[in-house]
């Protein structure tokens, strides 16, 4: 058993001897010192990816390369191959090398070790050939100044050169182009040169017209319904009150037409009207479109849709006509002048698609203005309808226009010019050292009516904001001459309590005319005969109720006028009452269920004082089992309008 053990054993040590390879030269010893040599220890290579192979002479072959750390993201270590010399043993030591991208030469080391032995072999890489690219090779810049993005594809450190207007941020990738204020139209290229060679470079062309820089030029071109000369009534004047004495403003009216409509004419061959004020000077002419816009040197473009129809949002053709604008303006701001609703009562057919209701129309007409408002293109909504109804809320009522549709002359206008020119200036004109005022009578209150109502309208632009002021004050006779008066006439005076009116002095109504103040401030009426004359706003049937008491003083007098509807013109007109306390009831309202009262002195006009307090000679005295009963908006003695 031992005999074949041991001869297994010697016929497995043969079997394993004959399987190593055949070692060719010198074996060294073990206690021979160990040997590395090299014949080269520098390399150049392009900046191509690569190998080289470095020979190296070794009496071991426990060779290990290491490569220095700054250069480990492009230089590695491959391979080690070996070959046979007569006592010694020759390696081939191969390291890779990717492409240099960057037109900037580097170099790296590998590290070659034989137990204490080393060697240090240099790669060094050309540079790369400078590339540089830009994302943008021209841009025709806003003259008022611009920044825009322009990305840089280089392999190499760069440089820029521009003109003192125009700049490049190389943190940002941003150009930056001042306003040009020069008068002159002006061009430059900046250049993006690679420094490692000033004659790899990319160029971007910039030009820039002139901005008008003129502070007391502007000129303003308006296109849509013959309402927008109504908004612009007195936007002129109020453009002189702000500084402004080269005033140039232009409508191209298109009444009653669609969008659609008015995008065909704009985009037409044919010739469109055009109203002018230039410096005052009022024009009416005919051109082409292109002809209009193409100077491009307007400061100012506003849309306006056709009243009847603002409440209809037509994306399509906002947008062919404003296309149509950046044709020849494509920096020109552009802003949409959002019209207003009609009266209530209006009978006119395009108030009937809105179910003849005002805040119907309204909501329409703010909804598509708050689309608008989300279109890029535009600069800013002008929320004129949204003063409008403001307005409407005050005790201004529906005297914000002087009939169906038009704004009145004192408050509807005045206001939207105020509003406009806010919006195309960036400036309040009613914060203006000498803020216009027209030069025809007015009602004083009217100013904070207006001055709440736009900056409700400029705060809340889609939204009708109650106002807080209404009314602006609470008339009626002096307590002690009412008690007086009311129990004269057998009333008895603790069992009433006055109603609150509003005052709006020097106009009148005639219900022969229809609902609103025939003549009036607010209308900008020169009629001398409404200097006798201040109104009430007008008061529905259910706030007079039955027995309550009109009361007026003595040397006084007021014409009750009544409307069976807002909408209804009457026949006849009650006559004018200087009773001094007249008790209603089923015959004084008759059919009627509206009135409202014309309040004047009994022979001739009221001074200006007399004037200012003519609301203290007229008194409307409810009776408080009516007011407990809730038909009057009345708590703890205090009204809650």
């Amino acid at each position: 058993m031992k005999k074949s053990f041991f001869l297994l054993s010697a016929f497995a040590m043969l079997l394993i001897a004959s399987c190593q390879p055949e070692e060719i030269g010198n074996v060294p010893s073990p206690n021979d010192p160990p040997v590395l040599t090299a014949n080269k220890t520098a390399y150049s290579v392009s900046y191509e990816e690569g190998t080289i192979t470095v020979p190296v002479d070794a009496n071991y072959p426990s060779i290990k390369v290491s490569i220095s750390s700054d250069a480990s993201s492009w230089l590695s270590y491959k391979e080690t191959k070996a070959e046979t010399k007569a006592d010694m043993k020759s390696y081939k030591v191969v390291l890779a090398y990717k492409a240099n991208l960057i037109a900037t030469a580097r170099s790296g080391k590998a590290t070659i070790t034989l137990a204490a032995q080393s060697l240090e072999v240099t790669v060094s890489q050309a540079a790369a050939i400078p590339e540089i690219s830009i994302s943008e090779t021209s841009w025709t810049a806003n003259p008022r100044g611009v920044s825009f993005p322009v990305a840089v594809t280089t392999n190499d450190e760069y440089t820029v050169t521009a003109p003192s207007w125009a700049s490049y941020d190389k943190t940002t990738g941003n150009v930056t182009v001042q306003l040009n204020g020069s008068g002159a139209k002006r061009e430059c290229e900046m250049v993006f040169a690679c420094n490692a060679d000033p004659n790899v470079k990319a160029t971007l062309a910039i030009s820039q017209k002139a901005a008008n820089v003129d502070p007391e030029l502007i000129n303003i071109l308006s296109v849509g319904d013959s309402y927008v000369d109504s908004t612009a009534n007195y936007l002129y004047q109020v453009l002189t009150s702000l500084g402004y004495t080269k005033i140039r403003m232009v409508n191209i009216p298109l009444d009653g037409k669609t969008l659609a409509e008015a995008d065909a004419l704009l985009n037409g061959s044919g010739k469109v009207p055009v109203h002018a004020i230039i410096n005052g000077v009022p024009g009416v002419d005919s051109l082409l479109t292109v002809d209009i816009l193409s100077p491009d040197d307007w400061d100012a473009i506003v849309l306006q849709p056709a009243f009847d129809f603002a409440g209809d949002y037509d994306e399509t053709s906002i947008n062919s006509i404003v296309g149509l604008i950046r044709t020849y303006c494509e920096f020109t701001p552009v802003f949409w002048n959002m019209t207003w609703a009609y009266k209530k009562g209006a009978t006119a057919a395009g108030f009937k698609s809105y179910g003849s209701d005002q805040a119907a129309m309204y909501t329409s007409i703010a909804n598509v203005a708050s689309l608008v408002a989300q279109n890029t293109e535009f600069a800013g909504v002008i929320p004129v309808g949204t003063l409008v109804q403001n307005l409407r809320t005050s005790y201004v009522e529906e005297n914000v226009l002087v009939d169906d549709s038009n704004l009145s002359v004192n408050i509807g206008r005045l206001g939207a010019a105020y509003m406009m020119a806010q919006y195309l200036t960036g400036k309040n004109p009613m914060t203006a050292a000498s803020p216009f005022l027209p030069k025809l009578r007015y009602d004083p209150d009217c100013i904070p009516a207006i001055q709440e109502a736009y900056a409700n309208a400029v705060k809340n632009p889609f939204e009708v904001t109650e106002a807080t002021q209404y009314p602006p004050y609470v008339l009626s006779v002096p307590e002690a001459d009412a008690k007086a008066l009311i129990e004269a006439a057998g009333f008895k005076f603790e069992e009433y309590v006055a109603a609150p009116f509003v005052v709006m002095h020097y106009g009148f109504y005639n219900s022969q005319n229809g609902s609103y103040l025939t003549s009036s401030v607010f209308k900008g009426s020169k009629d001398d005969n409404m200097d006798k004359y201040a109104a009430t706003h007008i008061i529905p049937k259910s706030e007079i109720p039955n027995g309550s008491l009109i009361v007026v003083t003595s040397g006084y007098q007021y014409r009750p006028e009544g409307w069976v509807t807002l909408s209804t013109k009457n026949e006849t007109r009650p006559g004018n009452v200087s009773t001094p306390v007249v008790e209603v009831n089923n015959e004084w309202w008759g059919t009627f269920t509206y009135r409202a009262f014309n309040l004047s002195k009994t022979s001739g006009a009221p001074s200006a004082a007399e004037m200012k307090a003519i609301g203290t000679k007229f008194g409307i005295y409810l009776p408080k089992t009516a007011v407990n009963n809730g038909l009057q908006d009345y708590e703890n003695g205090e009204w809650k309008w």
